[in-house]
C-alpha cells in the first residue's frame, strides 16, 4: 500500500512512503533559512534525483529491475546516512522528521524488494481527481 506518511496506515502492514511527498519535504528543508537545514535538504534532494533518474531508466527499459536495484542500493546508502546525520544534528527543525523517517526506513525502498510497485502514489492520486474536483465543486455535500 502506498501513502504519504500519514500515521493512520502506519499499522496496514507493508507501505510504500510516496518519494513525491518526501521531495516537497526536502524542498522545504532547502527553502528554510537555517543553512544546516538547507543543506541536508540539497542532499537529499539530490539522492532522490538520482533515485528517479535510475527508477525511469528501469521503467522505461533502459536497464533491467535487478541491474535498478543495484544501482540504488549506494542511494539507499547515502540517503539513510544522511538521516541519520539528521537524526544527530542537534536541530530541531531535522531531528523530528529525520528520526521518523529514519525508524520507518523500510518504507522508503519496499518499490526496490517487491517488482511492480512504484515508488509514488502519483497512479492513485490521479485515479482519485474527478471525485476530488466533484466533492470540490458540489461543497461535499449537495445530491447529484
Amino acid at each position: 500500500m502506498h501513502c504519504d506518511r500519514a500515521k493512520m496506515d502506519w499499522q496496514l502492514g507493508r507501505l510504500q512512503w510516496c518519494w513525491d511527498h518526501l521531495k516537497r519535504n526536502f524542498q522545504a528543508l532547502i527553502d528554510d533559512s537555517d543553512h544546516q537545514v538547507k543543506r541536508l535538504g540539497h542532499d537529499l534532494m539530490k539522492s532522490t534525483r538520482e533515485l528517479f533518474r535510475q527508477w525511469s531508466r528501469c521503467r522505461d527499459g533502459t536497464i533491467s529491475y535487478r541491474v535498478c536495484k543495484q544501482q540504488v542500493a549506494p542511494i539507499r546508502q547515502r540517503v539513510e546516512a544522511l538521516l541519520l546525520r539528521g537524526v544527530f544534528s542537534g536541530n530541531p527543525r531535522l531531528v523530528g522528521m529525520c528520526e521518523e523517517i529514519y525508524k520507518n526506513r523500510q518504507w522508503l525502498w519496499t518499490f526496490m524488494e517487491v517488482e511492480g510497485i512504484e515508488p509514488t502514489n502519483n497512479a492513485a492520486e490521479r485515479a482519485l481527481r474527478p471525485a476530488v474536483i466533484w466533492r470540490k465543486l458540489s461543497f461535499g455535500t449537495q445530491r447529484c
